[in-house]
């Protein structure tokens, strides 16, 4: 070996232990890195999981202490209506027990009234009982005793009809159910015991809620608590709780205090309307003027689909089968996170809070964590950078005495040697491109005309089916008309058929009469024989008589022949009679069957409109899908276009890759 060969050994041996050395202790490096990195995000990671699992479980616990607050209200103003309900039960017993007893008991309910009204909360704005007519006592037949708050004031009244004593005889009985009936029709009543409802059966015993509505009395938003009095098996009347729309609203403004940008909704289970918010304004139950009344209001609710863009609040309320629910929300662009709760199985509370504000720290140690990773991958990134500059120097050193420049030279033209047939693929692909350009700008223009002629053949067919439904309507019309003319016919046959039947009487009277007539000739002819006789035994002095007796009996002959003439002409009327009575019949029966036949006539006439309007929307469905396929194919024609332009465009730079492949060969081999 000779001394170069010696040199270039030992230095090529000396590198590959100093790059060993470097390899060695960059990946040992790199894995201490790599562990401490994964160590510390595994920590940030779980440090993020028990944030977040705080903050919902605060959220939870906001909610869980406020729904125990709403329950609480609830509980309260049911157990009253219980409370109530059977104290104003006792008291209608002792009531009918004359008028003395009715007065004591009346002012009895006035004295627990004003009594259990000063302890209750500020949220029950007032409680009452109505009684339905005479059931409270015969001696007080209209007793609507209410207690409520206004102004900070305690008022009471027991009746809404005036001042006048309910004994008094002067008392108008049509006033007072007018006034009854007016009461049953207010939501506190109707919602409990219903018009519909049989009152001689019991009602259900369970505490009912309204929906919201406005106090006449106090004119205050109000849901209530109803529950009906039932006495030997039937109900008599209804208790029930008030409680102000607007404490619902201060609990909730108190809930958004707690928790920053979020807004909470209180809401009806049944129809999803709100009942009170805080946070969204536009859901708010407005109290609009009774234009009917006009010292009346009503409330006008919001509901729960318009929370959100795409109803999920909604959603998430109407598949709530457990008592606490949770899920998400897109609202205004920004992510929500919601919780839903049942109160009472008649209401749902309902709080959302942003995802940025719920996971606020939890996304601040997500960015903790970045920010350790980066700087950990900066630091590995600059190791490396620094051991690779040792490689490259030791590489650059080694390949100065290993011939470098040959080995790049070989390397360079291995690299032209590729670009140059790369140049060639491109080139030829360049050129199936614009051939396939060329392909789809025929076929796209082709199929721009055909849609055209199509286009042209349903206006056509449109064209056609309009006017089968004109025509199809104008027969329908005609057909209506045959139809009544029809009817028209069946009636005049009917009319006919009655007439027969009155000529058949007349002339069944008339015979009647002719025989009459030839009872009295012949009782005429009788007489005149005898009148004859008689003035012949008178000799001259009755000639002139026996002249008059024969000329009535040659009158009563000529009576009785007529007569029977008569009777003849008859029966043969009556006969004709009959003939046209039955043919009147079988007329009546053909105009029933064209009647028939003309409804039938009819529906199918109905039926070829309604398949042919069909037809028609078919076709204006048909007509627009022809439009959007004939955008489409233009638009296919102008990319066909682009392609094209790009394919050329591609040929040319392909050319241009030749080029520079040939000059870089000419270059590396000489």
């Amino acid at each position: 070996m000779s001394f170069r060969g010696k040199i270039l050994l030992l230095l090529s041996l000396l590198s590959l232990m100093v790059i060993s050395q470097n390899i060695l202790s960059l990946s040992v490096s790199t894995n201490m890195v790599n562990q401490l990195r994964e160590r510390a995000v595994k920590d940030v990671q779980t440090l993020a999981v028990t944030i977040k699992d705080a903050e919902l479980n605060k959220i939870e616990n906001i909610m869980q202490i406020n729904h125990l607050k709403l329950q609480s209200l609830l509980n309260v103003a049911e157990r009253e209506a219980r409370y109530a309900a059977n104290f104003y039960l006792s008291q209608s017993r002792l009531a009918k027990g004359g008028q003395k007893a009715a007065e004591q008991a009346r002012a009895e309910v006035e004295r627990f009234c004003r009594t259990l009204f000063v302890g209750e909360p500020k949220e029950v704005n007032g409680f009452g009982v109505t009684f339905e007519i005479g059931a409270f006592s015969s001696y007080i037949p209209y007793y609507l005793p209410y207690v409520y708050r206004e102004d900070n004031q305690i008022l009471y009244s027991d009746d809404e009809v005036g001042d006048t004593s309910a004994a008094d005889p002067s008392w108008d009985p049509k006033e007072l159910r007018e006034n009854f009936l007016l009461e049953l029709s207010m939501d506190y009543y109707s919602t409990v015991l219903p018009p519909s409802l049989d009152r001689l059966k019991p009602p259900d015993d369970k505490v009912v809620w309204t929906e919201p509505y406005v106090d006449e009395v106090t004119q205050v938003p109000l849901v209530s608590a109803t529950l009906p009095l039932v006495d030997e098996g039937a109900a008599i009347g209804v208790t029930f709780v008030d409680v102000s729309l607007d404490v619902l609203k201060e609990i909730n403004a108190h809930i958004v205090s707690s928790l920053k940008d979020s807004a909470v909704l209180t809401a009806n289970l049944s129809n999803q309307a709100v009942i009170a918010q805080a946070g969204f304004d536009n859901l708010s139950p407005e109290k609009v003027p009774d234009s009917s009344n006009p010292n009346g209001a009503f409330i006008k609710s919001h509901f729960l689909k318009e929370a959100d863009e795409k109803g999920e609040v909604a959603r998430l309320v109407s598949s709530l089968s457990q008592e606490t629910r949770r899920g998400s929300a897109i609202i205004n662009g920004r992510a929500y996170t919601v919780w839903v709760k049942k109160l009472a199985n008649i209401l749902a509370l309902i709080i959302l809070v942003p995802d940025d504000i719920v996971y606020q720290n939890v996304l601040e140690a997500e960015s903790l964590t970045r920010e350790l990773e980066r700087v950990q991958l900066e630091n590995l990134k600059t190791m490396r950078l620094i051991m690779l500059g040792s490689l490259l120097v030791l590489v650059v050193v080694m390949g100065f005495f290993i011939h470098f420049i040959v080995k790049a030279n070989t390397k360079l033209i291995a690299v032209g040697n590729v670009l140059y047939d790369q140049g060639e693929t491109i080139d030829n692909h360049s050129l199936n491109v614009a051939q396939l350009a060329d392909t789809l700008e025929s076929d796209a223009r082709e199929q721009i005309r055909n849609l055209k002629d199509t286009s042209v053949f349903i206006k056509q067919i449109v064209s056609q089916v309009r006017s089968t439904a004109e025509i199809s309507k104008e027969c329908g019309q005609t057909m209506e008309l045959a139809s009544q003319q029809v009817g028209a016919g069946a009636q005049t046959v009917e009319g006919m058929k009655k007439a027969m039947d009155s000529i058949s009487k007349a002339t069944f009277e008339v015979s009647n009469i002719l025989k009459s007539i030839e009872s009295i000739a012949f009782q005429t002819n009788l007489l005149a024989l005898n009148a004859s006789v008689e003035a012949s035994r008178a000799g001259e002095a009755g000639n002139g008589f026996a002249v008059v007796a024969s000329a009535v009996r040659s009158l009563a002959g000529a009576t009785t022949q007529s007569a029977h003439k008569t009777e003849t002409l008859l029966e043969v009327a009556v006969n004709r009679v009959k003939d046209g009575y039955q043919a009147a019949a079988k007329l009546a029966e053909s105009f029933e069957a064209i009647e028939k036949t003309v409804h039938q006539a009819e529906k199918q006439v109905a039926s070829i409109g309604e398949a042919t309007k069909e037809e028609s929307e078919a076709t204006v469905q048909i007509t627009a899908s022809l439009q959007s396929l004939t955008t489409l194919v233009n638009n296919n024609d102008k990319v066909a276009e682009q392609s094209k332009s790009s394919s050329t465009e591609l040929n040319i730079e392909a050319n241009h890759l030749n080029k520079s492949a040939h000059e870089l060969m000419s270059i590396l081999m000489g």
